[in-house]
């Protein structure tokens, strides 16, 4: 796969079965390329692009951003709107269509009898089926987490199962998780075929035995690439 910007005279190659690593010593720069891939993952139109063989990847649908496994959360628009769809499924499969159309006609006993004791003349929805359920009960994943890597395998685990994912970028990475941390993470996401992109603000000596595509870049938009060790 191959980055580039708009104002970039370069292009950096992302290799799948690679650490790939892009050094922003500049504060300021660095915070404006964060600013910007977050933006254009959210659906903005930006400068960043990333290009495998066949095509431009999409950057809200295809690429993800992890900034800081402090705010990630399971619980998002997204996931949940996946989880209830997975539980509907999931009950249609298991024959629990009667069993919700009983529980219906409870509630809907349940709701005239209030109606007729407090002569309280109102109207309501008969037709209800299992995805209601799911919402009204707040359904939800649990988020039991007990280390940064663990909450990104999870949450990755599950883009995974309903986007297509190919590449994630983490800023940062080496302020929050240890190097056997990022031993596992790599090796899990080389499992989900998915190509990671580390950006820090200098170069890891702790993990340059592990880089394998490592890219400098200053505020003069120049890049060098350094031999991995």
């Amino acid at each position: 796969m191959i980055l580039k910007r708009a104002d970039w005279d370069f292009q950096i190659y992302l290799d799948a079965g690679k650490r790939n690593y892009i050094i922003i010593g500049d504060v300021n720069l660095f915070f404006r390329y964060q600013r910007e891939l977050l933006s254009q993952n959210r659906g903005t139109i930006g400068e960043f692009t990333i290009r495998d063989i066949e095509k431009e990847l999409n950057m809200e649908s295809e690429v993800e951003i992890i900034c800081d496994p402090v705010a990630i959360s399971l619980n998002t628009r997204k996931n949940i709107t996946h989880l209830h769809k997975q539980i509907v499924k999931e009950g249609a499969l298991g024959g629990l269509s009667e069993s919700v159309e009983k529980i219906n006609r409870d509630i809907i006993a349940l709701l005239n009898q209030i109606r007729n004791l407090t002569l309280i003349n109102y109207e309501y929805e008969t037709d209800i089926g299992l995805d209601d359920f799911v919402k009204w009960y707040d359904i939800h994943y649990t988020e039991t987490i007990e280390s940064p890597a663990e909450i990104i395998t999870k949450y990755l685990d599950l883009i995974k199962e309903y986007t297509k994912i190919k590449v994630v970028f983490f800023f940062h990475s080496s302020s929050f998780l240890s190097k056997p941390q990022l031993d596992e993470l790599y090796q899990h996401l080389l499992y989900l075929e998915i190509t990671p992109v580390f950006f820090e603000r200098s170069k890891p000596d702790e993990y340059l035995s592990c880089i394998s595509n490592l890219y400098t870049i200053d505020s003069d938009l120049c890049y060098n690439e350094y031999e991995s060790k």
